[in-house]
């Protein structure tokens, strides 16, 4: 099959989910099965994802995809699509405005069936074509919240310190229970229901439950070492940002270097926010509206949202 191709999930065949797979496989460096490619695109509000794909010689060579998600929005459920996973192959000679394209097919069709804003967080390699080209808008980036679990990790000579976890521990402890337990409430934030858990979370993240809450966390590798990446604190408030720290701390003890949490500013946690200048990289929220072209004013500005890893797949 030759030419472009709009339809939702169900609609793809088997070959051609095999074909998305081996395109991102090949353009992200990272493994993708049939498997993991249904749990990412079926198993959601929806059942069902987007997608705009572009095949030659019945070979996949250029995809963009949408998950549908559910957000509260001042309290109003609406629909929202996550823009992921867009790869292009250089054999595909799209020209510059080959995806635009695709990602107005894509729209046109999560639109149709109810989406009303779509979102993402593109790498570096794409942030510029999406403010520029695809004309969504930057509402900013995300704040690094961390903490120093195992220096050793990061240089050999530093293993001596890494008993100062202890000290960190106890520091948190001391944070969590004199904090305040008022819960951070934003006006634009996922539905975070037993649905959604099942489509976001695998065997690969460790949740820790704590007194007025929990957390959500996994391990991953970094080219200085191991990361305990925070993805999702429920609810938000001082108090569990730094129970969750703290318990995460007590259960990784030295598998982990840092323990990080990257989300949007926080009115505390400044004791461990990032400089943005040391910032190795800038992970962008960028936003459109779908309906009518423009972004509703509540979704305008990152603050506003509750954002976090839970809100894309990156880890």
């Amino acid at each position: 099959m030759n030419g472009f191709k709009t339809c939702t999930t169900d609609q793809l065949t088997l070959q051609e989910k095999q074909g998305i797979c081996t395109l991102i496989s090949q353009i992200f460096g990272i493994e993708r099965t049939v498997e993991y490619f249904d749990r990412e695109f079926s198993h959601n509000c929806k059942k069902y994802s987007y997608h705009c794909i572009y095949q030659k010689d019945s070979q996949v060579l250029a995809s963009f995809c949408i998950v549908p998600r559910r957000y509260k929005v001042a309290g109003r459920t609406e629909f929202f699509g996550l823009s992921v996973d867009t790869a292009v192959s250089p054999e595909a000679h799209l020209g510059p405005f080959g995806i635009a394209d695709m990602a107005a097919e894509a729209e046109a069709l999560a639109q149709k069936d109810g989406c009303k804003v779509l979102y993402g967080f593109p790498n570096d390699n794409f942030y510029e074509y999406n403010v520029a080209i695809l004309q969504r808008e930057d509402l900013g980036f995300l704040d690094f919240y961390v903490v120093l679990q195992a220096p050793g990790q990061l240089k050999k000579y530093l293993k001596w310190l890494d008993f100062s976890r202890y000290f960190l521990q106890f520091w948190l402890f001391l944070f969590k229970t004199f904090s305040s337990g008022r819960v951070q409430t934003y006006p634009v934030e996922k539905e975070d229901n037993e649905e959604f858990r099942t489509w976001r979370y695998d065997s690969n993240y460790q949740r820790v439950r704590f007194a007025g809450g929990e957390a959500v966390y996994t391990l991953y590798r970094e080219k200085f070492g191991m990361v305990a990446y925070i993805v999702d604190i429920t609810p938000l408030s001082a108090k569990n940002f730094y129970s969750a720290f703290y318990h995460i701390s007590r259960e990784v003890k030295s598998r982990a270097a840092i323990i990080a949490y990257p989300g949007n500013k926080l009115a505390f946690g400044n004791l461990f926010r990032v400089p943005h200048r040391f910032l190795p990289r800038k992970l962008h929220l960028v936003a459109a509206g779908m309906a009518s072209g423009d972004l509703p004013e509540s979704c305008r500005k990152i603050a506003n949202w509750k954002i976090n890893l839970s809100d894309f797949d990156v880890r």
